[in-house]
């Protein structure tokens, strides 16, 4: 890339901290898409993964832009809950953890549930968590006239 003077330039990473939170949110529900395929099949619902895998496809074609990079971390978050209510909305959810909790609720029978449902809960959860985090932080860095001098 050549700048006004013909001079080389190596073109920077102009992305902020919000970009790669919502990186750490894509990598969330990558798990969660990994874990979702374990989960027994009273509770599988496709719709989870199809919410999961669309914030993913979005929100990197919308990081490619500067002009769409500060919506990037709303899709994230939009369709990390859409992928938790797809996930609560599954016909066998209520008799699933009914069963689970037949004898109420206590920490024994909590640590009982399966590890790809804690995977795929914890990690859709924490996806909308840290995408919420991510959506007021700037995602592009802002560009600065070298020429301006710093205010003190």
């Amino acid at each position: 890339m050549k700048d006004v003077n013909n001079k080389k330039t190596k073109k920077k990473i102009r992305k902020s901290a919000g970009f790669f939170i919502g990186l750490i949110a894509c990598a969330l529900l990558i798990v969660n898409l990994v874990a979702y395929n374990y989960v027994p099949f009273d509770i599988y619902m496709l719709d989870a993964t199809f919410w999961a895998f669309g914030g993913i496809v979005l929100f990197l074609i919308f990081s490619c832009f500067n002009r769409t990079a500060e919506l990037a971390p709303i899709t994230l978050m939009v369709s990390s809950f859409m992928a938790l209510l797809a996930f609560v909305q599954a016909p066998g959810t209520i008799d699933y953890f009914s069963t689970q909790f037949f004898d109420g609720f206590s920490l024994k029978s909590l640590f009982a549930l399966p590890m790809p449902v804690w995977g795929s809960i914890l990690s859709v959860i924490a996806a909308f968590v840290v995408s919420s985090v991510a959506m007021y932080l700037p995602a592009v860095k802002e560009k600065r006239d070298k020429n301006v001098k710093k205010e003190k």
